[in-house]
Protein backbone atom coordinates (compact mmCIF):
# COMPACT_ATOMS: atom_id res chain seq x y z
CA UNK A 1 0.00 0.00 0.00
CA UNK A 2 1.12 3.63 -0.79
CA UNK A 3 2.77 5.12 2.34
CA UNK A 4 1.00 9.05 2.32
CA UNK A 5 4.12 9.90 4.38
CA UNK A 6 6.38 9.02 1.71
CA UNK A 7 4.64 10.49 -0.96
CA UNK A 8 4.69 13.81 0.89
CA UNK A 9 8.02 13.66 1.30
CA UNK A 10 8.84 13.22 -2.13
CA UNK A 11 6.49 15.77 -3.29
CA UNK A 12 8.12 18.33 -0.64
CA UNK A 13 11.30 17.17 -2.44
CA UNK A 14 10.04 18.60 -5.53
CA UNK A 15 8.63 21.94 -4.39
CA UNK A 16 12.00 22.31 -2.93
CA UNK A 17 14.35 21.89 -5.44
CA UNK A 18 12.09 23.99 -8.08
CA UNK A 19 12.13 27.05 -5.21
CA UNK A 20 15.73 26.70 -4.94
CA UNK A 21 16.41 26.40 -8.86
CA UNK A 22 14.01 29.50 -9.37
CA UNK A 23 16.30 31.30 -7.05
CA UNK A 24 19.29 30.03 -8.37
CA UNK A 25 18.63 31.38 -11.64
CA UNK A 26 17.04 35.01 -10.68
CA UNK A 27 20.70 35.96 -9.40
CA UNK A 28 22.23 38.31 -11.89
CA UNK A 29 25.30 36.45 -12.22
CA UNK A 30 23.82 32.86 -12.72
CA UNK A 31 21.24 34.33 -15.00
CA UNK A 32 23.24 35.94 -17.21
CA UNK A 33 25.77 32.95 -17.73
CA UNK A 34 22.70 31.02 -18.85
CA UNK A 35 21.40 33.25 -21.14
CA UNK A 36 25.33 33.71 -22.73
CA UNK A 37 25.46 29.58 -22.75
CA UNK A 38 21.83 29.44 -24.17
CA UNK A 39 22.85 32.07 -26.70
CA UNK A 40 25.96 29.89 -28.19
CA UNK A 41 24.16 26.95 -28.26
CA UNK A 42 20.88 28.30 -29.77
CA UNK A 43 22.79 30.23 -31.78
CA UNK A 44 25.31 27.73 -33.35
CA UNK A 45 22.04 25.13 -33.39
CA UNK A 46 19.62 27.13 -35.16
CA UNK A 47 21.78 28.47 -37.95
CA UNK A 48 22.04 25.09 -39.35
CA UNK A 49 18.17 24.79 -39.87
CA UNK A 50 17.74 28.14 -41.05
CA UNK A 51 20.53 28.24 -43.91
CA UNK A 52 18.90 31.14 -45.50
CA UNK A 53 20.23 33.43 -43.15
CA UNK A 54 23.05 34.48 -41.24
CA UNK A 55 22.50 34.43 -38.04
CA UNK A 56 24.07 34.91 -34.48
CA UNK A 57 22.91 34.98 -31.09
CA UNK A 58 23.83 36.94 -28.11
CA UNK A 59 23.00 37.75 -24.15
CA UNK A 60 21.75 41.18 -23.30
CA UNK A 61 23.52 41.58 -19.71
CA UNK A 62 20.90 44.29 -18.45
CA UNK A 63 17.48 41.55 -18.47
CA UNK A 64 19.14 37.89 -19.56
CA UNK A 65 17.47 38.06 -22.56
CA UNK A 66 18.87 36.37 -25.85
CA UNK A 67 18.68 38.29 -28.68
CA UNK A 68 19.27 36.83 -32.11
CA UNK A 69 20.41 38.81 -35.00
CA UNK A 70 20.13 38.04 -38.69
CA UNK A 71 20.01 39.09 -42.18
CA UNK A 72 19.02 37.31 -45.22
CA UNK A 73 22.17 35.93 -47.42
CA UNK A 74 20.01 35.60 -50.38
CA UNK A 75 19.46 39.76 -50.09
CA UNK A 76 23.69 40.45 -49.09
CA UNK A 77 24.78 38.27 -52.41
CA UNK A 78 22.30 40.28 -54.28
CA UNK A 79 23.59 43.54 -53.32
CA UNK A 80 27.17 41.90 -53.80
CA UNK A 81 26.70 41.32 -57.45
CA UNK A 82 24.64 44.86 -58.04
CA UNK A 83 28.10 46.41 -56.94
CA UNK A 84 30.00 43.98 -59.05
CA UNK A 85 27.77 44.85 -62.23
CA UNK A 86 28.35 48.27 -61.72
CA UNK A 87 32.28 48.56 -61.48
CA UNK A 88 31.76 50.88 -59.20
CA UNK A 89 33.45 50.56 -55.50
CA UNK A 90 30.51 50.08 -52.12
CA UNK A 91 29.66 49.01 -49.30
CA UNK A 92 27.03 46.26 -48.31
CA UNK A 93 24.46 47.94 -46.35
CA UNK A 94 22.25 44.79 -46.13
CA UNK A 95 19.34 45.52 -43.66
CA UNK A 96 20.12 43.55 -40.20
CA UNK A 97 17.02 42.52 -37.72
CA UNK A 98 17.25 41.07 -34.36
CA UNK A 99 14.97 39.57 -32.51
CA UNK A 100 14.42 38.84 -28.32
CA UNK A 101 13.36 36.30 -26.25
CA UNK A 102 13.16 36.01 -22.55
CA UNK A 103 13.56 32.63 -21.32
CA UNK A 104 12.48 33.12 -17.66
CA UNK A 105 9.91 30.65 -18.94
CA UNK A 106 10.16 28.94 -21.80
CA UNK A 107 13.58 27.78 -20.81
CA UNK A 108 14.76 28.42 -17.25
CA UNK A 109 11.66 27.86 -15.42
CA UNK A 110 10.73 24.64 -17.97
CA UNK A 111 14.37 23.13 -16.63
CA UNK A 112 13.85 23.57 -13.25
CA UNK A 113 10.28 21.95 -13.35
CA UNK A 114 11.83 19.07 -15.40
CA UNK A 115 15.26 18.77 -12.84
CA UNK A 116 12.38 18.53 -9.64
CA UNK A 117 10.29 16.23 -11.38
CA UNK A 118 13.32 14.11 -12.14
CA UNK A 119 15.19 14.42 -8.42
CA UNK A 120 11.58 14.20 -6.75
CA UNK A 121 11.24 10.72 -8.24
CA UNK A 122 11.20 7.58 -5.53
CA UNK A 123 14.51 5.90 -7.46
CA UNK A 124 17.72 5.93 -6.50
CA UNK A 125 19.72 9.25 -6.18
CA UNK A 126 22.34 8.16 -9.67
CA UNK A 127 19.62 7.26 -11.17
CA UNK A 128 17.80 10.76 -11.05
CA UNK A 129 20.60 12.30 -11.78
CA UNK A 130 21.11 10.16 -14.95
CA UNK A 131 17.41 10.56 -15.96
CA UNK A 132 17.26 13.96 -15.41
CA UNK A 133 20.65 14.38 -18.02
CA UNK A 134 18.53 12.23 -20.41
CA UNK A 135 15.74 14.67 -19.71
CA UNK A 136 17.39 17.83 -20.19
CA UNK A 137 18.99 16.62 -23.70
CA UNK A 138 15.62 15.47 -24.76
CA UNK A 139 14.45 19.15 -24.02
CA UNK A 140 16.79 20.85 -25.53
CA UNK A 141 16.03 18.96 -28.56
CA UNK A 142 12.55 19.81 -28.53
CA UNK A 143 13.59 23.60 -27.47
CA UNK A 144 15.73 23.61 -30.81
CA UNK A 145 12.61 22.54 -33.10
CA UNK A 146 10.51 24.89 -31.19
CA UNK A 147 12.79 27.64 -31.43
CA UNK A 148 13.95 26.84 -35.65
CA UNK A 149 9.30 27.35 -35.71
CA UNK A 150 9.39 30.81 -33.52
CA UNK A 151 12.45 32.03 -35.85
CA UNK A 152 11.20 30.86 -38.95
CA UNK A 153 7.61 32.58 -37.87
CA UNK A 154 9.04 36.02 -37.15
CA UNK A 155 11.08 36.35 -40.06
CA UNK A 156 8.09 35.36 -42.53
CA UNK A 157 6.14 38.97 -40.74
CA UNK A 158 8.98 40.78 -42.26
CA UNK A 159 8.79 40.68 -46.02
CA UNK A 160 12.06 40.07 -47.19
CA UNK A 161 11.02 37.26 -49.26
CA UNK A 162 12.11 34.31 -46.67
CA UNK A 163 9.67 31.42 -45.25
CA UNK A 164 6.48 33.26 -46.38
CA UNK A 165 3.35 30.77 -45.43
CA UNK A 166 -0.92 30.97 -45.58
CA UNK A 167 -1.85 31.43 -42.06
CA UNK A 168 -4.96 29.50 -42.77
CA UNK A 169 -3.43 26.44 -44.29
CA UNK A 170 -3.41 23.26 -41.76
CA UNK A 171 -0.10 23.44 -40.91
CA UNK A 172 0.87 26.90 -41.29
CA UNK A 173 4.19 28.28 -39.30
CA UNK A 174 1.54 31.24 -37.44
CA UNK A 175 -0.42 28.15 -36.05
CA UNK A 176 2.17 26.38 -35.52
CA UNK A 177 4.22 29.08 -33.94
CA UNK A 178 1.07 29.86 -31.38
CA UNK A 179 1.08 26.18 -30.49
CA UNK A 180 4.68 25.62 -29.89
CA UNK A 181 5.22 28.88 -27.55
CA UNK A 182 2.11 28.27 -25.56
CA UNK A 183 3.50 27.56 -22.02
CA UNK A 184 1.18 25.02 -21.17
CA UNK A 185 2.65 22.67 -24.23
CA UNK A 186 5.64 23.14 -22.92
CA UNK A 187 5.30 21.34 -19.35
CA UNK A 188 3.06 18.85 -20.91
CA UNK A 189 6.51 18.22 -23.35
CA UNK A 190 8.13 18.03 -20.00
CA UNK A 191 5.62 15.70 -18.61
CA UNK A 192 5.87 13.53 -21.42
CA UNK A 193 9.65 13.43 -21.57
CA UNK A 194 9.89 12.81 -17.63
CA UNK A 195 7.15 9.60 -18.08
CA UNK A 196 8.86 8.06 -20.95
CA UNK A 197 11.98 7.64 -18.84
CA UNK A 198 10.37 6.81 -15.84
CA UNK A 199 7.94 4.38 -16.52
CA UNK A 200 10.04 1.43 -16.97
CA UNK A 201 9.52 -2.11 -15.78
CA UNK A 202 12.44 -1.98 -13.69
CA UNK A 203 11.76 1.48 -12.20
CA UNK A 204 8.06 0.64 -11.45
CA UNK A 205 8.99 -2.10 -9.53
CA UNK A 206 11.68 0.14 -7.49
CA UNK A 207 9.41 2.67 -7.20
CA UNK A 208 6.64 0.64 -5.70
CA UNK A 209 8.82 -0.84 -3.38
CA UNK A 210 10.29 2.12 -1.81
CA UNK A 211 6.75 4.09 -1.55
CA UNK A 212 4.95 0.92 0.12
CA UNK A 213 4.26 0.75 4.00
CA UNK A 214 7.04 -2.73 3.78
Amino acid sequence: MLNPNKLLKHFGIFWLVFILLQVMVSITGIRNGLAGANAAIFGNVLQRFLPEVELNAEAVSENGEIKFNFYSREQADQMVREIKKSGKPGMVNVPKYDYGIDPSYHINMALAFLIALFLATPLAWGRRFALAGVGIVLFYLYSFFRMTIRLKYEIGQLDIGLYESNPDSFLSLHKLNNLLTSLGLIFIVIILIWALLVFSKRNIEHMKLVMSDE
